[in-house]
């Protein structure tokens, strides 16, 4: 019996959790399923708190999710996989057996027939999901601990339900998980940090006792400057940043995440950098997490470098002058790009204009270099891919501003749109996409008219 794999788990005592339904042939669902064995159906997802055993490696949202996307925030999570299994066989009784054969796409040859597999796909992943959601609203009600599921829901996923098996297990730990997150993730994740098994019993020990958190935090060699980290950013922590710099950390989460990911990364190449970071991460410019990354790393390359640089990094330069002197130095190693290496072949396309956007060819290694430093992406080494003809990459502005970089390549004889990117590696707009492509085919039906 395989029409219903996945259920809530019960015993004498009433509902545990959520897994593979008891009355169903494990190795019939792993064949349904498309799995090689029984070993790689997903575990239970226990939640009642007598019934906890040790925490498993995987991630679990301990909330209703959205899936079925293969790079959403849920894919690695134990909800996720569960609502696979129910995918998996919906599909079956379909009679889409999962997964379909390579390279036929969506079941069939026949473009219409794909179009209508892919409806039923997408309607049995959005069923699926409505399953799965119902069975966790049902388990968190009969079964999870309110207060613990509660607390674990502020840490990342990667976390939540070791600090929730830990918190549901122990009011002290409970209590620990409140006022000093980085130090129960310590204690109760032991994928972070590696702690010896001693060390950790030895400190849960000492947690259940009431010790002082000073003495347990000695234990784990955690500072106790740590304690201000919130829960929803003690996946970022490090053991490389100097304890004293924490003062400098702000206490917005956002912010929190962004000044422990950057002084972390700046540790790990000088510390005198990573001591600037510490007091500048808050101004540093850029709307998005990857888009001060990437200015970070844009000052990286000033700072180590051994040519063109007219004035050494110190730590007690002001951001206006790093950033007008990182500036110069990339429009120095810009303005000495020359040789033969850098002379692309002619523009396949000429500058155009295309609703109000301005399309335009960088012809040159030095240009090149400037557009992806100016939109912060990786555009500047494909600089060997135009030489050999494999692409040309083009500019497309609006009002003068850089607004997105595509590059063009040939396919069966026409030129095509290949990835077409916004500032740091972002998807570009729709309308510079689809004007894009209407450009495109509009000189493909040129040439064959002609």
């Amino acid at each position: 019996m395989l029409s219903k794999p996945i259920d809530l788990l019960r015993d004498r005592r009433g509902v545990y959790g959520i897994g593979i339904s008891d009355a169903i042939d494990r190795h019939a669902l792993a064949i349904a399923c498309g799995y090689h064995s029984e070993a790689r159906l997903p575990r239970a997802l226990i939640l009642r708190p007598d019934a906890l055993t040790d925490p498993h490696n995987g991630s679990a949202a301990l909330q209703k999710i959205t899936g079925g996307f293969r790079h959403g925030p849920f894919v690695h999570c134990a909800e996720e996989h569960l609502r696979q299994v129910i995918h998996y066989r919906m599909l079956r009784t379909a009679g889409l057996p999962w997964p379909p054969q390579h390279p036929i796409r969506y079941w069939s040859a026949d473009e219409k027939q794909q179009a209508r597999n892919r409806q039923v796909y997408h309607g049995l992943r959005c069923g699926s999901l409505g399953i799965i959601n119902k069975l966790i609203g049902a388990a968190i009600e009969a079964a999870a601990d309110p207060d613990a599921i509660k607390m674990a829901r502020r840490f990342a996923f990667s976390n939540r339900y070791a600090i929730y098996c830990a918190a549901a297990r122990s009011r002290r730990a409970l209590q620990l998980a409140e006022t000093f997150p980085a130090l129960a993730r310590r204690i109760y994740c032991p994928n972070y940090g590696r702690p010896s098994a001693d060390q950790q019993a030895e400190a849960m020990r000492l947690v259940e006792r009431g010790a002082r958190l000073r003495d347990v935090a000695a234990l784990m060699g955690i500072p106790m400057a740590l304690r201000r980290v919130k829960p929803g950013a003690v996946h970022f922590v490090s053991q490389q940043i100097r304890p004293d710099l924490l003062t400098h950390m702000p206490d917005s989460l956002p912010q929190m995440r962004f000044w422990l990911c950057a002084v972390h990364w700046a540790a790990r190449n000088r510390g005198d950098l990573a001591e600037w970071v510490a007091k500048n991460a808050a101004l540093i410019p850029g709307k998005c997490f990857d888009e001060r990354k990437s200015f970070l790393s844009d000052l990286a390359d000033w700072i180590f470098a051994d040519r063109f640089v007219t004035r050494p990094f110190s730590p007690n330069m002001s951001l206006r002058t790093v950033m007008k002197l990182s500036a110069d130095w990339h429009e120095a190693v810009a303005n000495n790009l020359d040789g033969p290496q850098y002379s692309f072949p002619k523009p396949w396309l000429p500058a155009t204009r295309l609703n109000g956007y301005e399309i335009v060819p960088i012809a040159n290694g030095a240009d090149l270099y400037r557009e992806g430093a100016a939109m912060r992406h990786c555009v500047g080494s494909y600089g060997s891919l135009v030489t050999r003809g494999d692409c040309y990459i083009y500019s497309v502005r609006e009002d003068g501003k850089r607004v997105a970089t595509a590059e063009i390549i040939r396919a069966d004889g026409r030129m095509v749109l290949g990835q077409i990117r916004g500032p740091c590696n972002a998807q570009a707009p729709k309308e510079i996409v689809a004007a894009m492509r209407r450009w495109l085919r509009a000189i493909a039906l040129d040439m064959s008219a002609s």
